[in-house]
């Protein structure tokens, strides 16, 4: 079931990869390899931009919650179009991020098509 993504999430989470510092986002193995298996241009500072960038967009974020991870905090995963650099498309892309809850780590699960 699709339910609008919290808008305070949304910027929390922004905060966060628009700053990276070490230890404030987890990329995990899978999706570390999904997203630089799309071409070789693409690194982890491109994700985290490109994610900043999508939780950005004015307007609702849809999305589903998931309650059901290893590790605690509000996590919640949903879909965008992506123009790859080196594509002459858009792709759909899917990403899982987890707040947790101290505010100041987002765990990335997924980035793939």
């Amino acid at each position: 079931m699709s339910i609008i993504i919290p808008q305070r999430w949304r910027t929390a989470v922004v905060a966060i990869l628009d700053q990276p510092q070490e230890g404030t986002i987890l990329l995990r193995k899978r999706p570390r390899r999904e997203w630089s298996n799309l071409d070789d241009e693409h690194t982890e500072f491109g994700l985290y931009a490109l994610l900043a960038d999508e939780l950005s967009v004015a307007g609702d974020l849809y999305g589903k919650i998931y309650t059901d991870m290893d590790e605690e905090g509000e996590c919640y995963g949903f879909s965008f179009r992506y123009h790859p650099p080196s594509a002459k498309g858009e792709i759909e892309l899917y990403t899982k991020l987890n707040l947790l809850p101290d505010g100041q780590v987002v765990i990335i699960y997924s980035a793939h098509t």
